[in-house]
């Protein structure tokens, strides 16, 4: 069964942002970390594997509230993110919790098999079902129906 490209867009929030309960194994040439401001800074073929999802970027910075949640998420630099049998690739992808959005820009695609969309950006409010892709194109399979009439 092919999922429309939209229901991949939210698979891909999905597990960014809901698998809190799986670990998050970040790997990085280098990570910067300032107690202070709550920012966590990874550069350098930055890779992060949490469940079935892998994010990899050349910038990973991480914000986090007091408390020690995390509120933002900012990948930049061929961002890639992959996940059964899908990818999505951007230029730049910010997450933010309080928004509930998860934005992809700079030649934003998401690709699963022969379905592809693409756009000049695409947010995405997964707790909300709604999403928005500026400028709009791709190749879709739509869903086929029966449209066949029966004879009474």
């Amino acid at each position: 069964m092919r999922l429309p490209a939209f229901l991949l867009l939210f698979a891909l929030a999905w597990l960014l942002v809901g698998a809190d309960d799986a670990p998050l194994d970040v790997q990085a040439a280098r990570v910067e970390y300032d107690r202070k401001t709550g920012v966590v800074r990874f550069e350098g073929e930055v890779q992060a594997v949490q469940g079935a999802l892998t994010l990899r970027c050349d910038r990973l910075v991480a914000h986090y509230a007091e408390g020690g949640a995390l509120t933002a998420l900012d990948a930049e630099g061929g961002v890639k993110v992959t996940a059964e049998g899908w990818t999505a690739s951007a230029g730049r992808a910010a997450w933010r919790r309080e928004a509930g959005t998860l934005e992809l820009t700079e030649h934003p695609v998401v690709v699963r098999g022969e379905d592809r969309l693409e756009g000049a950006r695409i947010v995405f409010w997964p707790d909300a079902g709604k999403l928005v892709v500026e400028q709009a194109r791709g190749r879709l399979r739509a869903p086929r129906l029966d449209a066949r009439l029966q004879a009474p």
